[in-house]
């Protein structure tokens, strides 16, 4: 079940983090108190691995938030094209109406992926924006500006709104490492610039990630500062390992990227009942 936490960013816009356990991911409906537009960022379905099943639990009580609130949705914004969950954007976007928007990067995925199997013919489609760097959209009269992360993959990207970012899995907590760069669609060295250029904000900024996983030390968190990602240190350098990423969620998720993948690529039509996936496998070197 949904883990619900709210927080108030400032006078005009409000803040719902939603947690997923299934998942281990957090959405977030960002709404503008006075004309209850909102934008629901991140939202993630609910996987049966052992029956081939998604149903969509923790997207309802998002939908039942915004019901009971009276929000309009106007934005149902994606970080990236997630290989660890999956997405229910389109699930939400039937329920409530929206725009579903992502990074155009986006398009710059089956390039990386038809290195790895050509047979699996992806390309994007589903979306009904596709963000530039530093485009503006308007929620209410808030602006929301994207920002294009690239590195963990062409479209990584955050967005910034009134002293908040939603950074997505490009960062997490300060005392849990740099983030994943072990997937097939990274690039260490861009990610690199990208967590610089995050780096460089105000050190007040208020950032949400997206992820994180419980410690023996300390509860469930999502909510940082760019200051305190920077004391850290731990989000200044990717490290070059293979697997970029050491936390114990990795290892557990990575399995899911190619399902995933093309679940969140191209077919959150969820119209249809059964999708038919690809699960390709390469025999040796």
């Amino acid at each position: 079940m949904s883990k619900q936490v709210s927080t108030c960013s400032s006078e005009t816009t409000r803040v719902v983090a939603f947690y997923s356990r299934d998942s281990r991911h957090f959405c977030y409906v960002l709404s503008e108190i006075e004309s209850g537009a909102c934008a629901i960022i991140d939202p993630s379905a609910n996987y049966l691995a052992c029956g081939g099943r998604l149903i969509f639990k923790d997207a309802d009580a998002i939908v039942s938030y915004v019901e009971e609130q009276s929000l309009a949705v106007q934005w149902i914004l994606e970080t990236d094209v997630h290989t660890n969950h999956f997405s229910a954007s389109g699930y939400i976007r039937d329920k409530t109406g929206g725009q579903l928007a992502i990074s155009k990067g986006v398009a710059e995925i089956p390039q990386r992926t038809n290195i790895l199997h050509p047979d699996v013919t992806l390309a994007p489609k589903g979306f009904d924006a596709l963000l530039s760097d530093n485009q503006i959209l308007t929620l209410g009269k808030q602006l929301i500006q994207a920002m294009a992360i690239p590195g963990r993959s062409p479209a990584s990207m955050a967005f910034l709104v009134e002293g908040c970012l939603f950074a997505g899995n490009a960062l997490f907590m300060p005392d849990k490492g740099p983030a994943c760069g072990c997937s097939p669609l990274a690039d260490r060295n861009i990610m690199q610039q990208s967590l610089l250029r995050i780096l460089k904000r105000p050190d007040k900024l208020r950032v949400f990630i997206g992820r994180d996983s419980d410690k023996p030390s300390r509860s469930l968190e999502y909510e940082t500062t760019i200051g305190q990602l920077r004391k850290s240190q731990l989000n200044l350098d990717v490290p070059s390992d293979s697997c970029l990423n050491r936390n114990q969620y990795a290892s557990e998720l990575c399995p899911l990227f190619w399902p995933a993948l093309q679940f969140n690529l191209q077919l959150q039509d969820t119209a249809l009942t059964q999708f038919n996936l690809k699960f390709p496998l390469r025999v040796g070197e």
